[in-house]
């Protein structure tokens, strides 16, 4: 399974911190290729060491979230040498264990995106901060209207409702079934 890892970053103090670095070289294994996006400046010491990881290193100007910085990482790339994308950022620590066995897992999945959990408020949706695409996906004319139309908003708010909550829903609505990891149904067993 040829993976590309596209990771967003934002850090208030321009830092790399060390859980970033630790989640970066966790899916190394699982990744063919990791575009790095951050709308901080990062240094020259950070820069030499996320280029041990990562293929490319791009800075934003501090505009748009999450959502902008993979739409960047995404024009970036061939998806048509991918299996699978994923979409990571930088707002939670992780992954606290080997992903192998989340990969594993959800491959036997019929679906045709995921992430690691879902969320009902507002509509109910898959949490952006790790979150799959297979190739069906990636090939269709949904997946690329939808990442042409990322606008780089500024109120954080607003990305969740149009972003977050709305690539659920679109890829829904243009016939694609979702599977998540640690669904509520899941864990209520």
């Amino acid at each position: 399974m040829k993976r590309l890892l596209c990771y967003a970053h934002f850090d208030g103090n321009g830092e790399v911190k060390p859980f970033v670095m630790h989640a970066l070289n966790a899916m190394q294994s699982h990744c063919a290729t990791t575009i790095f996006v951050s709308n901080s400046h990062v240094n020259e010491n950070d820069r030499a060491e996320l280029l041990s990881v990562c293929s490319q290193v791009l800075i934003n100007s501090n505009s748009g979230y999450d959502f902008y910085m993979w739409r960047t990482a995404l024009e970036k790339a061939d998806l048509s040498l991918y299996d699978e994308v994923i979409l990571m950022n930088s707002s939670v620590y992780g992954p606290v264990s080997d992903m192998g066995p989340v990969f594993a897992e959800m491959e036997g999945l019929q679906c045709d995106f995921w992430g690691i959990t879902e969320c009902f408020q507002t509509q109910p949706h898959i949490q952006s901060y790790f979150l799959v695409f297979r190739r069906c996906v990636l090939e269709s004319q949904a997946f690329k209207y939808f990442w042409d139309g990322v606008l780089p908003y500024v109120n954080k708010l607003q990305v969740i409702q149009s972003y977050e909550v709305g690539l659920t829903q679109w890829l829904l609505e243009s016939g694609f079934k979702p599977g998540v990891f640690c669904s509520f149904e899941k864990l209520g067993n």
